[in-house]
């Protein structure tokens, strides 16, 4: 089997815009992929990179709720949800 050399990741394609913060995740992820032969690093690997990069939790984080990130989801899922007085079949 032939050796391809690696992807590197385009700066410029129509549609996207790559923040310099955003760019630099993306290499370091890509280095620390071509270093560790780590085609797709665990969670544990990224928070090792962003980490690595300088990022630490600063305070408590909230998380976000479901319904705010997908509202078709979850206004999908309370309609599928029998309410209490609704026996299920």
């Amino acid at each position: 089997m032939p050796h391809r050399p690696p992807v590197a990741y385009q700066e410029n394609f129509s549609g996207c815009s790559v923040t310099p913060e955003e760019f630099a995740f993306l290499k370091a992820i890509e280095r620390y992929q071509r270093e560790n032969r780590r085609r797709y690093p665990s969670f544990r690997e990224v928070l090792f990179v962003l980490h690595a990069l300088g990022y630490r939790k600063v305070g408590r984080a909230e998380a976000p709720e479901f319904e705010v990130l997908f509202p078709l989801e979850a206004a999908l899922a309370e309609s599928a949800t029998p309410t209490p007085t609704e026996t299920p079949p």
